[in-house]
């Protein structure tokens, strides 16, 4: 007996995109009666694609710190590394006051490390703060269309890929998520800078 390959499952930004993925999925060895567009089983199942991706990338740490989203951390990481180099140059003028009767080089290193430090963390607050996706933000199925096709070929995922979906995953028989094969954030150029300047725009705009 023959053994079943997996299924994909992807989310593209547009009826016209879905058919062109189709299309794609066709020309690459699947079966047009396994390809399904729009169906409302898929938009479930890639929604819980998401939100388990999601939360499997989430970060918590001890007590209560966190949890961290993926969004969220990749904001963070240069968020404290653009507020230290800030914190340590505000800071370093400070080192003209003598204190302790410490020479000049040895000011400039404390004043410059006290001051990363608390950069580093208004960084990281500002980067977690600006970073997260907003409640109201859809997520990938809410704002696409789904294609997915069962028993795929292995040459569909990769014909599937080349059209840029907004997410696409593999599934099994029974429809259940085996894994992600791509998500947009992962193709998209300065992805998490666009984020954050949209999220502080947003912010402006709803005012205090």
């Amino acid at each position: 007996m023959a053994q079943r390959r997996s299924g994909v499952i992807g989310v593209f930004p547009s009826e016209h995109a879905a058919e062109q993925a189709a299309a794609a999925a066709r020309r690459a060895g699947a079966d047009p009666h396994t390809i399904r567009i729009g169906g409302a089983s898929d938009h479930v199942t890639s929604l819980q694609a998401e939100m388990q991706d999601e939360l499997e990338k989430s970060l918590v740490g001890p007590g209560n710190v966190g949890p961290f989203t993926k969004e969220m951390t990749k904001a963070m990481v240069p968020g404290s590394v653009i507020g230290a180099i800030i914190g340590a140059v505000i800071a370093l003028p400070f080192a003209a006051i003598e204190f302790g009767g410490a020479a000049l080089w040895a000011r400039l290193v404390i004043v410059a490390v006290v001051g990363a430090a608390v950069g580093a963390v208004v960084g990281f607050q500002l980067g977690g703060m600006f970073g997260a996706k907003r409640p109201e933000e859809p997520l990938g199925a809410e704002r696409g269309v789904t294609v997915a096709v069962d028993d795929a070929p292995p040459d569909v995922i990769g014909a599937m890929k080349a059209l840029h979906p907004i997410r696409l995953d593999t599934i099994e028989e029974h429809g259940r998520v085996t894994g992600t094969v791509i998500t947009e954030e992962q193709v998209q150029s300065g992805g998490t800078l666009q984020d954050v300047e949209r999220h502080i725009k947003d912010r402006d705009l709803e005012g205090p």
